[in-house]
C-alpha cells in the first residue's frame, strides 16, 4: 500500500508529508511556511514533535517525551514558547506516587501522593523549590481536607403507624311534621295576567259540592276522559 503523500483542501491548502523506512510521518510540509517533524522509538511511539518555519529552519516550538518499559511516561519537556518540563515516577504496581513540574518560571513544584490498599489516592504533599534551584521535597505541606459536620444518631429511628379514626356520620335528622291550615296554604300557580291570559280565583269547594248536588253528580268532579276528580278543601278555578 503507498503512503498519500500530499492532500490539498480547497480553504486550508496543500499538506504534503514524508514516511521513513517504518512507514511512519517524518515531516509534513504545512499551509502558511511550515513544516512538522515527528521522531518514533523503536516500537513506532512519538517520542518527538517539532515546529519550524520553513522559510529559515526557525523552531517555533518543541515537545519530547519519553516513556519506559510499560509504556508510561516518565517525562515531558517543551521549547521555546511553552518552555517547561515534567518527570513522572511510579511505583511497581503502576501507581503515580510523584510528580516534579518545572514550569517556564523555572520553579519546580514537587507533588508527592500516597495511597490506600485499594490505590485510592488518600493525601497530597507539596514542596516548592527556589527559582532556578532542584526540586525538592523539604517543606512539602498538605492541604487540610474540607470536612462537613455530621451528626449520627445511635438510637435506631421508630416509626409509628396511627390509624386516623372514620369521620363520623351526620346524625339523621329529625322527622318535623308541617302542618298547613286550609286557609294559610297558597294558591296554585298561574300564568302572569295579561291581555289573552285567565287569571286565578279561590272559589270555597262548598260552592263546588252544591253545584255537584244541583246536576246530580257525586260529591267528586268528572274530569274531561270520565275520571272522578275528588275535590279538596279549596279548589282554584281560572276565569
Amino acid at each position: 500500500m503507498t503512503a498519500r503523500t500530499s492532500v490539498t483542501d480547497s480553504v486550508a491548502g496543500t499538506f504534503t508529508a514524508r514516511y521513513d523506512a517504518d512507514g511512519d510521518p517524518a515531516t509534513q510540509t504545512l499551509p502558511g511556511g511550515y513544516t512538522q517533524s515527528d521522531e518514533q522509538d523503536t516500537t513506532g511511539s512519538p517520542t518527538a514533535r517539532t515546529y519550524t518555519r520553513t522559510s529559515d529552519g526557525t523552531v517555533l516550538g518543541a515537545d519530547t517525551v519519553s516513556g519506559n518499559t510499560h509504556s508510561q511516561i516518565v517525562a515531558h519537556g517543551g521549547t521555546p514558547g511553552v518552555t517547561g518540563s515534567q518527570a513522572y515516577t511510579y511505583d511497581n504496581t503502576g501507581r503515580l506516587p510523584q510528580v516534579q513540574d518545572t514550569g517556564a518560571d523555572a520553579v519546580c513544584t514537587t507533588r508527592t501522593y500516597t495511597f490506600d490498599r485499594n490505590s485510592n489516592r488518600k493525601s497530597l504533599a507539596t514542596a516548592t523549590a527556589g527559582v532556578g534551584l532542584d526540586c525538592t521535597t523539604t517543606g512539602a505541606t498538605t492541604p487540610t481536607p474540607r470536612t462537613t459536620a455530621r451528626t449520627v444518631s445511635s438510637t435506631p429511628a421508630t416509626s409509628t403507624t396511627t390509624s386516623a379514626a372514620p369521620p363520623p356520620f351526620p346524625a339523621p335528622p329529625s322527622p318535623t311534621t308541617t302542618t298547613t291550615s286550609p286557609s294559610s296554604r297558597p294558591p296554585a300557580p298561574c300564568a302572569r295576567p295579561g291581555p289573552s291570559t285567565p287569571t286565578c280565583a279561590s272559589a270555597p269547594a262548598v260552592g263546588v259540592r252544591r253545584s255537584n248536588r244541583a246536576l246530580g253528580k257525586p260529591k267528586g268532579l268528572v274530569g274531561s276522559s270520565g275520571t272522578n276528580i275528588t275535590t279538596t278543601s279549596r279548589e282554584h278555578h281560572c276565569k
